[in-house]
């Protein structure tokens, strides 16, 4: 399993970037099994769905 601090690398890479499937594969399965990794990546959703709302931007 990867550390918290690769899959926060990880998931911040996968808003901009198609990620490969090892490494797609890693970040989901550490995501399921982890409350902090998981938190993060849904805030990091939210904030991107707000910065876009707030700048005009095509929402995701």
């Amino acid at each position: 399993m990867r550390r918290c601090r690769d899959v926060s690398l990880l998931v911040s890479r996968a808003r901009d970037e198609r990620l490969g499937l090892r490494d797609r594969i890693a970040m989901r399965l550490h995501v399921l099994m982890c409350k902090h990794c998981a938190n993060f990546a849904r805030q990091l959703g939210v904030l991107s769905r707000l910065a876009k709302t707030f700048t005009g931007g095509p929402s995701v």
